[in-house]
């Protein structure tokens, strides 16, 4: 109980929750691992383990002619793009034209204030939600004036507007919930906000913590003696926390997530490590050492290393001619080169190729060549657990970003009507080459329609989003006339 004592006297804003501790570790290797080449090296031993006996400068030399991979975040990248092959669409329900309010339409042109619209900043939030298993949408205020602030219709005398910030998961340090109603809402969200600031000629970086409870905001810094302070606080009009996550992951405790491409960035530095072993063998396959027999030390030159210490030395190489002398009971010297088995090289190569394959089949990227062939059933049960997953995950950014536009709205004294058209279906992307042929022949024959035709290739990406039935229906009567 003392010890519990303890520890909440000497907790504050910066501290940080159980989630975000055990979150940190797999944020920190997904954030090396997008990051690529430069920040893995830099990692050193924490991504290519040293060999016991290995000094520092052939380390050096051997994690600098490692290559990297980059496979996950092409995988990232490549699930990202799906639900964004055509513009998100934000609509109403105002009967038959569907639009929205040119107030609500400025927001969503505009949604965070940098001249990004809505499906840029959904574009990033959902690649940023895949690779770490979450992220967020604070729906913020302007804070000029804050303190003449008391009531919507004060902020909308100052012709205020919301805007959209896109939080990442590794700067959340808290967020806790409370059920009213059967319903789950955020009573307490703290995270970090670091910016730069002009220090004279230099700069500075400027970390804060901000807390977010229902109806009212604090923001704190660290003096110069390290102790936190409160540098602002202020009111929300609304009276909810306006913060909604977006998860991807399976969740644990009060908000933390495990990333679902976990084992795909861990897989990525498997590979790392195996093509450094495979460079590494090719190295000294490429450069064998020289194995002498019959030679004594009168027979070998000597030099010295840069701290003095002498070293035997052979001369090699073309036109060069090493004699050796007999033994002393008469054996011919011998000399020839010690260098991996040809089967060995062959393994080592064969066994990081494999383990790429095995990553682009996981990230469901198409197979590299191989000399087998998977079945039908085997593409088409890949094909629908990817489609399930990035479904789920399409669904769930629809529905923080319907959740946002109704905060959103809520401010504005808007009808919460909005909606974003996010596509989830993606199963027409995953079939194999035949489907395409099954539909040719299906519409030969005649069994299903010109309309129903296109619109199966317009789902497949093999028609363009803005392609119209009418108008080409209108043109093959055209041409049929002329």
């Amino acid at each position: 109980m003392a010890m519990a004592t303890q520890q909440k006297q000497t907790a504050d804003a910066f501290t940080e929750s159980a989630d975000h501790r055990e979150m940190a570790r797999w944020l920190r290797k997904i954030e090396d691992v997008l990051a690529g080449e430069e920040c893995i090296k830099a990692a050193g031993e924490k991504y290519l383990p040293r060999w016991k006996k290995e000094n520092a400068e052939s380390y050096r030399r051997r994690l600098a002619g490692t290559p990297w991979w980059p496979g996950f975040a092409d995988a990232v990248e490549n699930i990202t793009g799906k639900p964004f092959a055509s513009p998100l669409a934000v609509e109403g329900d105002d009967g038959a034209s569907n639009a929205i309010g040119q107030k609500l339409s400025d927001v969503t042109d505009d949604v965070d204030g940098a001249g990004n619209g809505i499906h840029v900043f959904a574009r990033d939030l959902f690649a940023d939600g895949i690779a770490n298993g979450m992220a967020g949408i604070l729906v913020d205020f302007p804070a000029d004036g804050a303190e003449e602030v008391k009531t919507l219709a004060d902020e909308r005398k100052r012709a205020a507007r919301p805007y959209w910030a896109h939080i990442k998961a590794g700067n959340i340090l808290a967020c806790y919930f409370e059920s009213v109603g059967g319903r789950q809402f955020i009573r307490h969200l703290r995270f970090r906000e670091c910016y730069t600031e002009q220090d004279g000629f230099g700069e500075k970086e400027i970390e804060r913590i901000r807390v977010m409870e229902p109806g009212k905001f604090e923001v704190w810094e660290r003096s110069a003696g390290g102790a936190p302070v409160m540098v602002e606080s202020g009111k929300v009009t609304l009276p909810i926390v306006p913060f909604v996550p977006f998860y991807t992951g399976k969740r644990f405790g009060n908000y933390g997530v495990k990333p679902p491409l976990l084992e795909l960035a861990n897989k990525n530095i498997s590979i790392f490590q195996k093509l450094s072993r495979k460079e590494q063998t090719f190295t000294l396959a490429g450069f064998p050492m020289l194995k002498i027999k019959g030679a004594s030390e009168s027979d070998v030159g000597k030099t010295r290393d840069d701290k003095g210490n002498a070293e035997p030395e052979i001369e090699v190489g073309p036109g060069i001619t090493i004699l050796l002398p007999r033994d002393t009971d008469g054996t011919t010297g011998d000399a020839d080169f010690i260098s991996p088995e040809a089967d060995v090289l062959t393994e080592i190569r064969n066994d990081a190729e494999a383990d790429i394959r095995e990553f682009l089949r996981l990230a469901k990227q198409p197979m590299m060549p191989g000399s087998g062939t998977t079945t039908a059933t085997a593409n088409a049960l890949e094909a629908s657990k990817a489609n399930s997953a990035i479904s789920t995950w399409a669904l769930a950014l629809k529905d923080a970003l319907d959740q946002a536009l109704a905060i959103t709205c809520a401010w504005m004294q808007l009808k919460p009507t909005a909606t974003v058209s996010v596509p989830t279906d993606f199963t027409s992307d995953m079939r194999p080459d035949s489907d395409v042929q099954v539909l040719l022949t299906a519409r030969a024959q005649r069994e299903i329609s010109l309309e129903t035709f296109w619109g199966e290739w317009k789902r497949r990406g093999m028609l363009s989003a803005d392609f119209d039935p009418a108008q080409e229906l209108h043109r093959l009567e055209t041409d049929s006339a002329a």
